[in-house]
Order: structure tokens, then sequence, then C-alpha cells
């Protein structure tokens, strides 16, 4: 399996798991060695209120967000 096409899966999957809303967004940064692979984000960094309604406005997830990595561990 070539590098593109691991990039081809994995933009794949989250594409349609962030349009299905089975996650609201997810940011991703690929490199092998000193080549970057694939960085991009997906849906939206907050689509819902602190009442888990739509916001109407939802902010779109960009690849600048920062994540708290401890929070990630429940996750992954």
């Amino acid at each position: 399996m070539n590098r593109q096409h691991v990039a081809f899966i994995i933009d794949s999957i989250l594409a349609i798991k962030t349009a299905g809303m089975e996650i609201p967004g997810a940011v991703v940064l690929v490199k092998w060695r000193d080549s970057l692979i694939l960085r991009k984000a997906y849906g939206y960094a907050k689509a819902f209120d602190q009442d888990l309604r739509p916001l109407p406005a939802p902010e779109k997830m960009t690849t600048e967000h920062l994540f708290d990595i401890a929070s990630l561990t429940k996750v992954i």
C-alpha cells in the first residue's frame, strides 16, 4: 500500500464519518519521514450548544485547531 492510498483511505473514512455526523469533526496530519502525506480538517469544531441543540452557524474545523491530547485518550 503506497502513501497516497493510505491518505485516500483516511480521507474517505473521515469525510464519511463527519458528513453523517457520526463524529462532529476531526483534524488529521500524516507524515512519512520528511514528507507531508495528508493535512486536512473535517466537519465542525463546534456544532452543538451545551444542551446538545444544533447551532445555527456551526464553527468549521480548521487545521489550526488545537486539541488537549489527554482528552483524546478516550476515543483512541
